[in-house]
């Protein structure tokens, strides 16, 4: 029903992933790309986003994919866009080919639990 009714109220095909992460965790998530647009609502808990400048381009490479596959990206080789805590009730919006890595490492009671959206921006036009 959710994103059912996000894809509705934004015009355009949208899907939903929940994710729920440990306390205290070092690395949730590692430094990766996406192919699509995310809008992350932070429900429970909270987590760290570190945000990255996407990547100089390397032939072979899908810029919407790095990070994933052995195609590794390390944090020491980005330039940093945003560090930013959420806690329940923030929302962020990642663009598509944006890195990001997520934790929970400050997090020592409740899990962390968020709702993203993605948009495949690149890949979807409206016809009139």
């Amino acid at each position: 029903d959710l994103c059912a009714a996000l894809s509705l109220a934004l015009q355009f095909p949208a899907g939903c992933n929940v994710y729920v992460t440990a306390a205290g965790q070092n690395c949730s998530n590692p430094v990766h790309t996406d192919h699509h647009d995310i809008l992350v609502m932070q429900t429970q808990g909270s987590k760290r986003w570190r945000i990255f400048w996407p990547p100089l381009h390397v032939p072979g490479c899908d810029p919407f994919s790095r990070g994933k596959g052995g195609d590794l990206l390390h944090e020491k080789d980005l330039h940093s866009v945003l560090c930013v805590t959420l806690h329940p009730g923030d929302m962020l919006y990642v663009p598509a080919g944006f890195p990001h890595a997520t934790d929970t490492q400050l997090e020592k009671g409740l899990p962390s639990k968020s709702v993203s959206s993605g948009r495949f921006s690149y890949r979807y036009a409206k016809s009139s």
